[in-house]
Order: structure tokens, then sequence, then C-alpha cells
């Protein structure tokens, strides 16, 4: 019996080192980009007004293109609006800008889906539903903010 302790003591030391020179691979983290846009949707007074803000460290360029439709009860103006702004230029970071997308008068809650894409050298689609309430021409428009990459 004693002479198996040293093979035992042997073969936990050994075993044991294996794992320690393994060579770990290093990965590349998922968002290679060093720019991240944040478009919030807000509602108000005959619409809505959408802020787009760079919260990267690297100013971004490119064409946004956002397109709501609400749903309500009933709607007099601005069941689907459709906006292509040209100001998405150069975008530094902590910058933003901000634009309204109007007219919305109707009545009654309502079911509000957001989706558009934003083109850089690469696409980057994006979707989102919200809900709201169109109370003649004021938009309450609970949305959550949309963050691209």
């Amino acid at each position: 019996m004693k002479k198996i302790y040293p093979f035992l003591i042997i073969g936990i030391l050994v075993l044991s080192s294996i794992g320690a020179v393994a060579i770990q691979e290093e990965k590349e983290p998922l968002n290679m980009q060093d720019w991240q846009l944040v478009i919030d949707i807000k509602g108000g007074f005959f619409g809505y007004t959408i802020r787009v803000t760079n919260e990267g460290g690297e100013p971004v360029s490119g064409d946004l293109t956002i397109n709501i439709t609400t749903d309500a009860g009933f709607m007099l103006l601005g069941k689907e609006l459709s906006e292509t702004p040209d100001v998405i230029e150069a975008l530094s970071p902590d910058e933003y800008v901000e634009f309204k997308m109007s007219p919305v008068i109707g009545f009654g809650p309502a079911i509000i889906n957001i989706d558009g894409v934003f083109e850089t050298p690469d696409v980057y689609p994006f979707e989102t539903e919200a809900n709201g309430f169109v109370l003649l021409f004021f938009v309450r428009c609970g949305a959550t903010p949309i963050v691209l990459p």
C-alpha cells in the first residue's frame, strides 16, 4: 500500500497541471462598432418627436428611415407616417438631432408599430411595438428607446 502513495501523488499533480497549460483563445466582442445610436420616440401635440443620439465614442453618418403606424380606435390623420431625414451626417459622440413626425389626429387606445433602417456601409434594421393613447391631437407613446447596433 505504501508503494501506491507516490504514484497517487504524482498522478494528482500531473492531472491538475494539464489545465494550466491550456492556451486561451481570445474572443472578439460582439459589437465592433465604436458608435451607438439611441432612437427615442416620444408622443406630443400633433404627432411624434424623434431624438437620435450618438452615445458611442466615434462620429457616425448614415441614412435613417423611420415608419410609424398608429392603430387607434378612430384615426382622422396620421395613421401611417414615414420620415427619411437628411440630418444624420457626422453625428459626434453625445450629440443628437431631433425631428417631428406629424400630424396625428384621432381618439382611443393605440398600438404603435415603429420600424425602420439605419444604413451606413452596413444595414441595421429595427422594429418595436408600443402602447399609447391618442386624444384628438395629443399622442401619448410608451415606446422604449431603440439602441443600434
